[in-house]
């Protein structure tokens, strides 16, 4: 099964990371602790709709990008065992 909140947290730290934040730096701007920002990248803490605004207007992302990233991220998931070939196919009939 797939945990929505670990993909969530994959998603979030690439995003921290290129902007260049630390745990600790997004934290302050987003008034939560770092061991919240550190849940919610481990995916071992839900984040509710408020932090999730929050966040994501820190890093310049809309909610809509971050969860088209997770639906990626998703999709990758479930194909990670087919052969490449068959993999590319599906992801660019999906794109398309």
């Amino acid at each position: 099964m797939v945990d929505f909140n670990k993909i969530f947290g994959q998603i979030l730290k690439e995003k921290r990371q290129a902007a260049g934040l630390s745990q600790d730096q997004l934290a302050v701007k987003v008034q939560v602790s770092r061991a919240s920002i550190a849940n919610y990248e481990a995916g071992s803490q839900g984040i509710s709709l408020e932090h999730a605004v929050l966040i994501a207007t820190e890093l310049n992302l809309s909610l809509d990008h971050l969860k088209q990233n997770q639906h990626d991220k998703l999709i990758e998931n479930e194909l990670k065992d087919l052969d490449p070939k068959v993999k590319e196919t599906i992801l660019k009939a999906l794109r398309d």
